[in-house]
């Protein structure tokens, strides 16, 4: 994702600034074809194609270590920085740079309609889901993301141009779908997993084969007979067909790039209509909601308190957290705050460096007013995380995150409820647990921009280093510069995902395998919901959306075979990306948890008729999977578990599942270090582990960055033991260090796997 936040760096730094590149308008017509940039590759770091079936038994014995690396081996941050940034350099910049590209392309728009229609795969999904640069930097799109990309190199070259649009034919849809099987004539530089991420892809790729192995095990030929998406299927995604037409003098001239042998003004139908700017209907879209449940008089009412909605290519392209802050606007409502006991706190979407401020809503308390009349606000219940998925044609999908649910399972949908009923809320001067938490929602559409990512990576590393030089300077930023290394640490799962895993699962050539919607990433990192003075990290793929498409005739099983693969793959992903942050943390306390984790002894296949016979005490989130109709694959008494594989009998998609607790018992009164799992969600891929709170392990290298960093507009301080900070963010001073304390670990031993 491109970032506002840059770094300035010092002059003698070795580190080259972009070069100012002029334009020249181009007049003429797209005539004689020119060459589109020579292919270039690098070899894989790692197989990540789907094991053969006489591998699994070797590949289920495979020795996997759960321990963190050891902070003794990390390198300094001048190490990090500058090997990340040689990474970058490795990618060339007109690959990567739409304005880059249109200068390599020397301003001709020919090259532009020949450079999309030799170098770009087609993907067939429907509307515009990755936009100009996310196609770029995929090397790959449909249709209205193809004219994109075309219309911004002519709109780098001064171009006039317009979308062109029509419907196709049956037989129009299935030449198309027989295109999204033919690679690029001239295809561009691809990124291996090492090149663009620094996590160990050996261990990952081990950590993934041994648990694939176990999971086709349990699941004994299950799912040998599910079918594959079908031509018919998908040749709906393509039917609604875009393209571009470019202003010549005053002639308009078809550009349509679909086929291989395409020629300009040779469209493969009529338009029907045209348009300036892609209509806002084409576009697939995420809808981020906070829903806060209160307890009022005994009834249970939700309020949606923040609603945003983005189109996807914007999401991907940008920043976004979320995080919670208490109300003290009005001098009124802070007195009467202060003697009825009831902080509001507001929901802030921060995105780049803009805030977008939620409702307030009531946590909860009892008193009397400034007139001594005895107050009664509502009881906050639960506070939820929800994220929908929509597009052109295209069912919505909604993914929800339980960030705090205090109603016991045996009340729900309980017509009465008393306040005393209710699960405590664990809280502190700072106020609820709960509220330190800083939510990082990652949308990817297949086009993250590895080059990109490198050159923040290195930069970011850099800042860290500064900051650590220079403690006095900690609290002269403002919070977006303090998350932004935690937004680059965790930009390595999207980027490792859509580097290495997707390509991989039709790395043989008989499926085509792409992102098709919006997939949404949430990290958590912040306090620990039930322990006091503690951190809790967790990372879940919340939504994902990989299509697998034969090129031939699908053979039954096989594509779930591969979404079964491509689940252990993301499973071993985020548990070593949880691995490297626990690095920093005390032993004795640390806690890490996770399918993957929990995976010792034999793994056990339920179906959902064997729901009726599961323990009193079985997780209901388990319950009501195996209700919906999953399968669920886990290790040790189901009534314990804690951890497990949900399987969907009809696909094959596989997730790794953390139970969020719900139905659990919180400790009252005094905290307990009882285990519980940090993620309150709905299901987590990788690992979620305590931290408690230490010091950084990694040191300034000799002699320091240099440079003196650039303090915001913002300063830390006041009598609430609040930061402000810009836009009026609020979160409590203990927290911000510790937030960028854990990235320094995590950058270090993520730049150790890569440099061992």
């Amino acid at each position: 994702m491109a970032l506002l936040v840059l770094i300035a760096l010092p002059v003698g730094s070795g580190w080259a600034a972009p070069t100012a590149r002029a334009q020249t308008p181009a007049t003429e017509a797209p005539g004689a074809e020119t060459q589109a940039p020579a292919a270039k590759t690098q070899p894989p770091a790692a197989n990540f194609a789907i094991p053969a079936d006489d591998e699994l038994a070797a590949s289920a014995g495979l020795i996997v270590s759960d321990a963190p690396p050891s902070a003794d081996e990390l390198p300094t941050l001048s190490q990090i920085r500058d090997d990340t940034w040689a990474q970058a350099e490795r990618l060339p910049e007109a690959e990567w740079s739409i304005a880059a590209l249109a200068e390599a392309l020397q301003y001709d728009p020919q090259a532009a309609f020949a450079f999309v229609r030799d170098s770009i795969s087609f993907d067939p999904y429907p509307g515009v889901l990755r936009g100009a640069a996310g196609t770029l930097a995929a090397r790959s799109g449909n249709a209205y993301d193809r004219a994109m990309l075309l219309g911004a190199l002519l709109d780098a070259m001064l171009v006039p141009h317009r979308f062109a649009f029509a419907d196709l034919s049956d037989e129009a849809a299935a030449a198309i779908l027989a295109r999204a099987a033919q690679p690029p004539v001239a295809p561009l530089t691809t990124a291996d997993i090492s090149l663009t991420t620094t996590i160990d892809a050996v261990a990952l790729e081990q950590r993934a084969r041994r648990d694939f192995a176990r999971l086709r095990s349990a699941l004994d030929g299950a799912l040998d007979d599910t079918p594959s998406t079908t031509p018919e299927e998908a040749s709906e995604a393509v039917r609604h067909h875009a393209w571009v037409q470019a202003l010549f003098g005053s002639a308009w001239q078809d550009l349509d790039a679909t086929f291989p042998d395409a020629a300009a003004g040779s469209p493969i139908v009529a338009a029907t209509t045209t348009a300036d700017a892609m209509p806002a209907e084409a576009l697939q879209g995420v809808d981020i909601r906070i829903i806060a449940g209160t307890l009022s008089d005994g009834i249970m009412s939700d309020e949606v308190v923040l609603d945003r909605h983005f189109d996807a290519a914007t999401a991907a392209a940008s920043t976004i957290f979320l995080y919670f802050q208490p109300d003290t606007s009005g001098l009124g409502g802070t007195i009467t705050d202060v003697l009825s006991g009831d902080t509001s706190w507001v929901p802030v979407l921060l995105v780049d460096r803009e805030t977008e401020t939620g409702t307030a809503f009531h946590v909860g308390g009892r008193g009397e007013d400034v007139f001594g009349t005895a107050t009664n606000v509502p009881d906050l219940a639960s506070l939820r995380l929800e994220v929908t998925t929509s597009g052109p044609g295209i069912q919505p999908a909604t993914a929800e995150r339980i960030l705090l649910d205090r109603v016991p399972e045996e009340l729900r949908g309980a017509d009465h409820i008393d306040a005393a009923q209710l699960r405590p809320l664990l809280e502190d001067d700072a106020g609820p647990f709960i509220m330190g938490q800083t939510h990082h929602l990652m949308v990817s559409t297949g086009g993250a921009d590895r080059r990109d990512y490198a050159q923040q990576r290195s930069a970011s590393a850099d800042f860290i280093g500064r900051l650590a030089e220079r403690e006095d300077l900690w609290d002269a930023y403002a919070l977006p510069d303090l998350l932004w290394p935690v937004a680059m640490a965790d930009e390595a799962l999207v980027v490792a995902s859509e580097t290495a895993f997707v390509p991989a699962l039709g790395a043989d050539g008989s499926f085509r395998a792409f992102v098709a919607r919006p997939r949404v990433t949430i990290t958590t990192i912040g306090r620990d919901s039930v322990i006091p003075d503690a951190l809790a990290f967790a990372t879940d793929l919340i939504i994902d959306s990989v299509v697998l498409l034969p090129t031939g005739q699908g053979v039954p099983g096989e594509a779930a075979r591969r979404r079964i693969w491509y689940g252990a793959l993301q499973t071993a992903l985020e548990t070593q990306f949880g691995l490297g942050h626990a690095t920093l943390l005390d032993p004795a306390d640390r806690v890490n948890e996770g399918a993957s984790l929990a995976s010792a002894g034999t793994l056990t296949l339920l179906r959902p008729g064997d729901a009726a016979s599961l323990a009193a005490g079985t997780s209901p989130v388990l319950r009501h999977a195996l209700d919906n109709g999953s399968l669920i694959v886990l290790s040790g008494d189901p009534a314990t578990a804690k951890a497990w594989w949900t399987i969907d009998p009809a696909t094959g998609e596989t997730r790794s599942i953390l139970d969020p607790g719900l139905g659990g018992v919180v400790p009252s009164g005094e905290p307990s270090r009882t285990l519980r799992t940090f993620d309150q969600g709905h299901g987590t891929h990788g690992a979620g582990p305590r931290l408690p709170p230490q010091a950084p392990m990694t040191k300034p290298p000799p002699g320091g960055f240099g440079g003196a960093p650039a303090p915001s507009t913002c300063r830390a301080g006041d009598s609430t033991g609040y930061v402000q900070l810009t836009s009026c963010i609020s979160i409590p001073v203990s927290e911000a260090r510790w937030y960028l304390a854990l990235e320094v670990a995590a950058i270090a031993v993520f730049a150790w796997y890569a440099l061992k």
